[in-house]
């Protein structure tokens, strides 16, 4: 019996080294998806030609102005619109491809050493952006994300998951403007009525209507 808790107490100890002695942290290799659906309804298409950048930020201070500033990489305090920051810890590479899986010529990854980050990833295909808050889990790595840009959507921005989405482009339409109803003809002038004949005056078209002749003499001469 002493033997055998000697044994057991040997190998709880050599556990507890074990443990001790493994490394733990973040140490991320973050792969990003990038998808495009065209139309409402469409398929899901790989999207070539992405950027992408991880920010030491946090989504609740910082955000991104504008797609110009998306692009170049550039967040902007939420509070304070005037301060600006571009120091991205890290910008997307390609992705080294998977013979089988061709979607991946067109994935981005970026080294992440933190618990969280704020990505932010761009569409500059359809001019679209978006961005959100990362968080990591320790010793779990390649980390992969997907993104779908949907250019169809009729809004500046909407939320995705945990993907804010941007169209600084959208312009609403214009609600058509309701066609001024004609305006009414005039109504027809009824016909001028004629004018009444004079009580008394006879008419000459009228049956009857003819003077009689005054009689005339066998001689020619009027009779009375």
């Amino acid at each position: 019996m002493n033997g055998a808790k000697r044994l057991t107490a040997l190998l709880a100890a050599a556990a507890i080294v074990w443990g001790c002695s493994k490394t733990v942290g973040y140490d991320t290799m973050y792969v990003l998806r990038p998808y495009v659906q065209q139309e409402n309804g469409g398929d899901m298409e790989s999207l070539p030609q992405i950027r992408a950048y991880a920010f030491a930020a946090d989504t609740m201070q910082w955000t991104v102005a504008s797609y110009e500033d998306a692009l170049e990489g550039i967040l902007t305090m939420r509070y304070a619109p005037a301060q600006k920051r571009s120091d991205a810890l890290a910008v997307a590479e390609p992705y080294p491809p998977v013979d089988t899986i061709p979607a991946s010529a067109n994935w981005v990854q970026m080294h992440i050493l933190l618990p969280s980050a704020m990505i932010v990833a761009v569409d500059t295909e359809n001019r679209l952006y978006a961005y959100r808050q990362q968080a990591f889990s320790e010793n779990v790595s390649p980390y992969m994300i997907s993104v779908a840009f949907r250019p169809w959507k009729e809004t500046n921005f909407y939320k995705d998951g945990e993907w804010w989405m941007f169209n600084d482009f959208y312009v609403p339409s214009e609600p058509e403007t309701p066609e001024t109803p004609d305006t009414p003809d005039s109504p027809e002038t009824p016909d001028t009525p004629d004018t009444p004949d004079v009580p008394g005056t006879s008419d000459p078209d009228a049956p009857g209507g003819q003077q009689p002749e005054t009689p005339v003499a066998p001689d020619g001469s009027e009779t009375e």
